[in-house]
C-alpha cells in the first residue's frame, strides 16, 4: 500500500473543477476492515464515477478492489477518533465526503458534493 499523489483522480460533477471524492477509516480490527469492504462495494454498485480513498493499517489485499488510493494510517496523530480531525491532510480530494465504514450507500451520492457548493470549507 502506497500514498499515491494527491489529485490523482477526478470526479467533477457540474461545473465545478476541483477533485471531489469518499474517504473513510479502517483500522484495527478485522471487523472495521470488513464493514469497510462493504461500504466499498455499497459506494461501488450506486456511486461507480465518484472515486474512493481508504485510511488503514490493514494489508488486506481485498482492500484495493474498492478504494483507491489506499493511505497509510498515520499512528503518530492518535488512535480512535482523533485520526477523523486530520481527514484534511489524509484526503487527495480538493472536496472529500466523510463516510463512516460501518455505513451502507443505497442511492448515488453524488447529489451530496451539490449540497455544498458556495459554502466555505
Amino acid at each position: 500500500m502506497s500514498l499515491l499523489s494527491n489529485k490523482q483522480k477526478t470526479f467533477h460533477h457540474g461545473n465545478d473543477e476541483q477533485t471531489k471524492g469518499l474517504i473513510t477509516f479502517a483500522y484495527g480490527a478485522q471487523q472495521y476492515i470488513d464493514l469497510a469492504i462493504a461500504l466499498g462495494q455499497s459506494i461501488a454498485r450506486f456511486s461507480p464515477e465518484i472515486p474512493r480513498a481508504l485510511v488503514t493499517d490493514s494489508p488486506d489485499a481485498n482492500l484495493i478492489r474498492y478504494f483507491d488510493p489506499i493511505i497509510p494510517l498515520r499512528s503518530e496523530w492518535g488512535s480512535d477518533v482523533s485520526q477523523k480531525l486530520f481527514i484534511d491532510i489524509y484526503s487527495p480530494f480538493d472536496k472529500t465526503l466523510f463516510i463512516d465504514c460501518d455505513s451502507i450507500v443505497l442511492a448515488d451520492l453524488s447529489f451530496a458534493f451539490d449540497l455544498f457548493n458556495e459554502r466555505p470549507a
